[in-house]
């Protein structure tokens, strides 16, 4: 039996979601997250210029 609130609710909500640790402060998760980010972006912008040979078709949708 599970109670609001309590550690093991938030346990059980993690599963849906996601919590930082409690060791990461804000700007250390603002940064993690502009990291992620630029190399999603980077990743997005390479697999969909037509100037690079590949990927050709419905490839890049899959890989991205």
């Amino acid at each position: 039996h599970m109670v609001r609130g309590s550690v093991e609710s938030l346990q059980l909500a993690s599963i849906f979601s996601t919590y930082p640790p409690a060791a990461l402060n804000v700007w250390q998760a603002a940064l993690v997250e502009v990291v992620i980010t630029s190399i999603l972006m980077g990743m997005i912008m390479a697999l969909t210029d037509d100037g690079n040979g590949i990927p050709k078709g419905p490839l890049a949708p899959l890989l991205i």
